[in-house]
């Protein structure tokens, strides 16, 4: 018997649905979306009726939020529009064993499974504890920090094997495994992280260090779910799901279900080969570590100035790195002739800082202050939003390398015309430079121009080069 292909059953479904009454082919338009959305979402699961495809279409559901009864409502329908396929055409292969394997799994399983254990918020709060804790002050957080994000990073290995690892093992693991490794390693050191191991039986190490990490991530408000491994396990699987992996790859993965994610017993290991479960590994482990350095916005609370903002900051540091802060102003004058420094954007504060050090910073601040966020995510200001905003108001943190394409210093008398600030379109003729050391800006270089204002009196102009440019 003659298998359709996925698009042809695709269209067939559609157009069973012509027939049907109003609310009826509704629910079953939506079944068969539902189902389309997955396919384009994972072109390489082939077979929309086979089993395997089945057990990843469910799980799918389940992480986009269905419910547990429309995704057995919909594995229903789009098994009814295949039996009817299959009586119409002959030549069509009969699926309903995979129909039958995969509903009476489902029900086995039961709507307990069906359960997101772990929140967005908590996902973000481990991934962003996973990120930051191997650069702790604290020695202890640092290196179990690290013992746990080795243990991540290669599909959540048991702690008591990273705890054990020999400096002559660690050629057999990926790069950001010996790059990790390597701040702890020596020539006179038999063990990898210093846990004095010489001095314990294996069960006395393999207690000691679970203990302290269940120990570090309840002092966090991490759940333990549980046991330790089944934790690292669950987190390594979400952190698989969004990032793009289906069921059965996660599976395949770590290898096991986790307490975490009973959900996934669902489905079924694949068959991948090693590449495609390196690739997995190598996208998790990215995940975890990328923690790049960006600039975010912040909200003054009413009553709260930029001096309130400051001083905690200074009393925190010890604690936690303190963020650059950009705060621009401008000078104005007042009636009485006093200049005083006013905000340009009153209250919005941009500060630089890593990923990971966002959330426990407002922890210590949320009190005076909040950030801007887009969903369950901090809002980042990508690096040319934020140059073109500096530009704009004509002051730069130091990090901002804006200068236009192929410029030079001018010649004296040479025209040039001024890019932002207060002065911002007006043609001036360049006289000279000079670099200014401005502390803790790292210095910056000056031009001096020559501007006539339309009432044709001459001024002298000292600008940020990078508000200058050839023309």
């Amino acid at each position: 018997m003659e298998m359709l292909a996925d698009s042809e059953l695709f269209g067939f479904f559609c157009s069973h649905t012509d027939c049907m009454g109003g609310r009826t082919a509704l629910g079953y338009r939506k079944a068969i979306a539902c189902m389309q959305a997955f396919a384009v979402e994972y072109p390489d699961q082939h077979g929309i009726c086979s089993a395997p495809f089945l057990q990843n279409w469910l799980l799918w559901m389940f992480w986009q939020g269905y419910s547990f009864k429309t995704a057995v409502h919909y594995l229903d329908i789009i098994s009814a529009l295949y039996t009817s396929v299959s009586l119409a055409r002959e030549s069509c292969l009969d699926a309903a064993p995979a129909f039958r394997q995969v509903k009476a799994k489902v029900l086995k399983l039961g709507p307990d499974v069906w359960q997101r254990t772990v929140s967005d918020d908590e996902f973000a709060a481990f991934a962003n504890f996973a990120r930051a804790s191997g650069r702790s002050a604290d020695s202890e957080l640092a290196l179990f920090g690290d013992i746990m994000l080795f243990s991540l990073i290669n599909r959540g290995m048991n702690v008591s094997d990273v705890a054990r690892l020999k400096c002559d093992d660690l050629e057999t693991y990926c790069d950001e495994s010996r790059e990790m490794a390597r701040k702890y390693t020596s020539p006179h050191r038999r063990y990898v992280f210093p846990l004095r191991q010489s001095e314990m039986t294996p069960r006395q190490l393999e207690t000691y260090v679970r203990e302290t990490l269940c120990r570090i991530l309840l002092s966090r408000n991490i759940r333990v779910l549980g046991t330790l491994e089944h934790t690292l396990k669950t987190y390594w699987a979400y952190a698989a799901l969004r990032s793009g992996a289906c069921g059965s790859e996660v599976l395949r993965g770590i290898g096991t279900v986790p307490a975490g994610l009973p959900a996934l017993a669902l489905c079924a290991e694949n068959e991948a080969d090693g590449s495609s479960v390196s690739a997995l590994a190598s996208a998790v482990t990215r995940f975890f570590l990328y923690n790049p350095s960006g600039w975010y916005a912040l909200r003054l609370k009413n009553g709260v100035d930029y001096n309130n903002l400051t001083a905690r900051l200074s009393a925190l540091e010890p604690k936690m790195p303190c963020p650059e802060l950009f705060y621009p102003m401008v000078e104005h004058e007042s009636r009485n002739g006093k200049i005083r420094k006013v905000p340009i954007l009153p209250g919005i504060v941009f500060f630089k800082s890593r990923m990971s050090d966002i959330q426990p910073l407002f922890a210590e601040i949320g009190d005076i202050a909040w950030c801007y966020k887009t969903g369950n995510a901090y809002s980042q200001i990508s690096l040319r939003e934020m140059a073109c905003f500096q530009q704009a108001v004509g002051q730069f943190t130091p990090d901002t390398g804006l200068f236009p394409a192929g410029s030079t210093v001018p010649r004296k008398n040479d025209r040039v015309v001024i890019l932002g600030g207060m002065f911002a379109g007006h043609r001036a003729n360049f006289d000279s430079a000079y670099d200014e050391d401005s502390g803790k800006d790292g210095g910056r270089t000056i031009y001096r121009l020559m501007l006539t204002a339309d009432n044709g009196v001459e001024w002298i102009v000292d600008l940020d080069s990078r508000l200058v440019a050839e023309g």
